[in-house]
């Protein structure tokens, strides 16, 4: 529980700058973003965030989800 109220008071920014990974999964990307995996698929679809495909998976890098928060 500790863990999960310190990444509610942590934002997504600050996350982003403490994480090695260059992109995340879904439901990864949906988590520090703090919103549903609808709601990250709606602004794929109405390209206020990229994806990218990786075989089969659907990734979001790093730096796109900055870019997303850097227009907000």
């Amino acid at each position: 529980i500790k863990d999960t109220q310190e990444s509610i008071k942590t934002s997504p920014v600050e996350i982003l700058k403490n994480s090695t990974q260059e992109y995340f999964e879904i439901n990864e990307a949906a988590q520090i973003m703090r919103v549903s995996r609808r709601t990250l698929y709606r602004l794929i679809e109405t390209k206020k965030l990229k994806k990218k495909k990786l075989m089969s998976r659907t990734i979001i890098l790093r730096d796109d989800i900055k870019s997303f928060f850097a227009k907000q």
